[in-house]
């Protein structure tokens, strides 16, 4: 084991006194606060989660808002393939059939993401359909998405 000594800046011994605070890192069985040790499990801590102080770091808000966009990529393929074939399918279904279809659906959606409804969009506008389903319309004029 080596000994470092360090010239610290107050606001990094404030950081290291807010980590040892945090923690109930201490001196021995006293109740003082260890800068050594909160500044040791630092370094462990960045040494376990491989912290590269080379690397720009990535929070975790941005893996959520990249997640977020690839998500919203794949919504539209997969409900554009959905409606397809319903469309295709519910031709050789009878008016009757279909409604019993759609509420099961309901019921199922309700069971298995039912609260997703209750999610509240700060960022973004949306609207209601007739199921009671939250979707974000565009204009057909403003839109990119065309049919062949």
């Amino acid at each position: 084991m080596t000994t470092i000594s360090t010239r610290l800046t107050q606001k990094e011994i404030d950081y290291l006194t807010r980590i040892a605070t945090e923690n109930k890192i201490y001196k021995g069985d006293s109740k003082e606060i260890s800068h050594g040790k909160a500044m040791k499990e630092l370094i462990k801590w960045c040494q376990n989660n491989e912290v590269n102080i080379n690397k720009k770091p990535r929070s975790m808000d941005d893996d959520i808002k990249k997640m977020v966009e690839q998500i919203h990529i794949a919504i539209p393929n997969l409900l554009y393939l959905s409606r397809m074939q319903l469309l295709i399918n519910s031709k050789s279904i009878p008016d009757t059939e279909l409604e019993t279809c759609v509420k099961k659906t309901i019921d199922y959606l309700n069971s298995v993401c039912g609260d997703f409804q209750n999610v509240n969009y700060n960022e973004i506008r949306f609207s209601m359909n007739d199921l009671g389903i939250k979707q974000t319309p565009i204009d057909k004029e403003k839109s990119q998405w065309k049919s062949r």
